[in-house]
Formats: structure tokens, sequence, C-alpha cells
């Protein structure tokens, strides 16, 4: 029981310890933390804004691909409908009465 209030006064002691820490800062040490923290933000951001544009770059040249693959299936379908088309054009032709 004597060891765990021992250990108890110490942790308490090291966290009123670090808090004090934390109060008596001065101005100049919190400018330099604030800017330690904000160089670390800035790093982050920057970071992720890079990620996105690499992203978007990958998805540019996906969609590039997709667009010329779909403009040739568009253009398969076009001379499949046309091929039909004069099929069925020669076809009622010869299938047509003559007037006579």
């Amino acid at each position: 029981m004597e060891f765990q209030n021992i250990s108890e006064r110490i942790e308490e002691s090291s966290r009123i310890e670090k808090a004090n820490q934390k109060k008596t800062l001065t101005a100049t040490e919190r400018d330099l933390e604030r800017r330690r923290k904000n160089n670390e933000a800035s790093r982050k951001s920057r970071a992720q804004r890079k990620d996105r544009f690499l992203m978007d770059v990958r998805e540019v040249e996906f969609l590039k691909i997709e667009n010329q693959r779909l403009k040739d299936f568009l253009t398969e379908l076009e001379l499949v409908i046309k091929e039909a088309n004069d099929t069925l054009i020669a076809k009622f032709k010869y299938q047509l009465p003559t007037a006579s």
C-alpha cells in the first residue's frame, strides 16, 4: 500500500511539473511552438494537395482513354447501323412490285 502511495505521489508530482512547465513558457517559446505546429500543418496540407493533384492527373488520363474507347465504340455502332440500313434498303428495292 505504501508503495502505491509513493508511486501515486510521483505521478502527481510529474503531472504538476508538466503543467507548470506549460504555464512558464516564455512568449518566444510559445511563438516557436506555434511556428513549429504551423510548419507541420503546412507540410501536411501541401502533401495532401499534391496527392489530390496526382489523383486528378490519373483520373484525367483514365477518362481520356475511356472517352477514346467510347468514341471508337460509337463509330463501330454507326457503321453497323449504316450496313443494316443499306441491307434493308436493298432488300426492299427487290421486293417492291413493279407498276406494269
